[in-house]
């Protein structure tokens, strides 16, 4: 019998196992006074696997083939844009449900970052498989992401970063920085401990917040620090210190440094 999850109750509905076809044949073809129980008259359907079920990873459905799910599929770059009830019926329409969890992180790791954080609103199922599709993301910029009346900002650095933080290698800052405070290099240096190449430019860092990002990025082999005006001899011993494997660092345009 299924129960109400939050109260417990019966719904009014059970699955019924028979030991025979024969009479699953008897049941099915039952009239209106044997199925009527109590006064209430009782349906009688061929039990259905739902298409909402959450399906064990890995696993490859029967009913349409790949090849015929993959034609229905529905992504859209303006997804976020879409009401509830536009959503739903889109849902409905196509068999990208039931594909499995493989197929649907790989999916999801080929949308743009910014879309794919929207896919996280579709449902509970979604969530967690596009949470886990960031596995993919070596690397990140945001080039062509924000218009000229928004950029991106700390808040917005760290919704992204905790998401994808831990896998990446390289993170490229220079397409908008200007919105940027120097507690974004906290940011990073809390989620992206493993981060190889970063291109600061334009950034408002300090010598501090470059001690901060250096002492937990210590993997960092090749660092960009153009047009970075605040940052002084005294940063750079403090990333040299910390990051024995560094190769290469770009100071142009930055007249704070003295030579020392």
């Amino acid at each position: 019998m299924v129960k109400d999850h939050i109260h417990k109750r019966p719904k009014g509905i059970a699955f019924v196992t028979f030991s025979s076809t024969k009479d699953l044949t008897v049941a099915l073809n039952a009239t209106e006074e044997q199925l009527t129980l109590d006064g209430r008259l009782m349906r009688v359907l061929c039990a259905e696997e739902s298409s909402r079920v959450k399906h064990k990873e890995g696993t490859v459905w029967d009913s349409p083939s790949l090849a015929d799910n993959v034609e229905k599929l529905v992504i859209s770059d303006d997804f976020a844009d879409h009401n509830d009830k536009e959503t739903s019926e889109c849902l409905s329409e196509c068999h990208i449900n039931k594909l499995c969890d493989d197929t649907l992180i790989l999916i999801m790791s080929m949308v743009p970052w910014r879309q794919r954080m929207c896919l996280e609103r579709v449902c509970k199922r979604w969530l967690i498989l596009a949470q886990r599709s960031w596995h993919k993301q070596g690397s990140i910029h945001f080039q062509s992401v924000f218009n000229r009346f928004e950029g991106l900002t700390d808040t917005k650095l760290c919704s992204v970063l905790v998401r994808c933080g831990v896998y990446l290698r390289t993170l490229d800052m220079s397409a908008s920085p200007r919105l940027l405070t120097d507690m974004s290099m906290d940011v990073i240096a809390e989620h992206c401990p493993n981060l190889e190449v970063v291109d600061l430019s334009g950034m408002s860092i300090t010598d501090i917040s470059l001690r901060t990002l250096t002492q937990k990025c210590i993997k960092l082999k090749s660092i960009c620090l153009q047009r970075c005006f605040h940052v002084s001899d005294k940063g750079l011993q403090w990333l040299f210190e910390n990051c024995k494997q560094i190769e290469n660092v770009n100071l142009q345009g930055n007249n704070n440094i003295s030579g020392n």
